[in-house]
């Protein structure tokens, strides 16, 4: 499936998982590496990742990651993209291991040694399966109000975080702890 991902973090530390689902055969993880956003999907075992090029390290900043339908990984920081590139394909199947917010435990998704948890604060986690392209996604991040989602889309998880708490507003029951 198509897989969009997105959340607000603020980066105390320059490297850690903000979003991961699966792992190295597919799935898909939104990472810091050295302060830089990235965004890997594997595709039955092939890793394809996009980084951003600038650091976003101690500030509030706007992460999202896409497998889109037109097999393209790509990376938005602060609404903007900032990289792109193609993929083999697809997630062909529901990956193995649960998302996972601000860790990826078990077998990671991107070449980085597990957990490799994030230190700083992350709220806003949306994921969202579905049918949509790379101009759904530009149409969405420039829109004054980026609260909808791009094409036709279906949140599998969204969370605010409100009160402490890690309730699922997509109304799939994917509650967290």
């Amino acid at each position: 499936k198509s897989v969009f991902v997105e959340a607000w973090v603020f980066v105390e530390k320059p490297n850690g998982v903000v979003v991961a689902h699966g792992g190295p055969l597919n799935g898909y993880s939104l990472f810091v590496k050295n302060g830089r956003p990235q965004f890997a999907a594997r595709v039955d075992e092939k890793l394809h990742q996009v980084g951003a090029k600038e650091s976003v390290a101690g500030k509030w900043t706007h992460l999202a990651g896409a497998l889109t339908s037109d097999h393209k990984v790509e990376l938005y920081v602060n609404y903007r993209k900032a990289g792109s590139t193609d993929a083999s394909g697809l997630i062909p199947a529901e990956p193995a291991q649960s998302i996972e917010i601000g860790s990826d435990e078990g077998s990671g998704v991107g070449e980085y040694k597990s957990p490799y948890g994030f230190t700083g604060i992350i709220d806003e986690v949306r994921v969202a399966h579905g049918t949509y392209t790379a101009a759904n996604l530009a149409t969405h991040f420039d829109a004054d109000e980026p609260d909808g989602l791009p094409g036709e889309c279906e949140l599998v998880v969204s969370c605010s975080f409100d009160n402490g708490k890690a309730t699922d507003a997509s109304g799939r029951g994917n509650h967290g702890t």
